[in-house]
């Protein structure tokens, strides 16, 4: 079970990245960088939920 949701997490924070990566659409090195510090923060609120 626990290395099922490690993986939802790592699957989860790969989606935001790609996500935000495209909103931002110019710059996709900054946003990929700055992606993953972002998106570990609201990811685990949802898991805990």
């Amino acid at each position: 079970m626990q290395v099922q949701v490690q993986v939802q997490v790592q699957v989860q924070v790969q989606v935001q990245v790609q996500v935000q990566a495209l909103v931002r659409g110019p710059g996709p090195g900054p946003a990929r960088v700055l992606g993953p510090v972002r998106g570990l923060a609201p990811v685990p609120e949802p898991v805990l939920s």
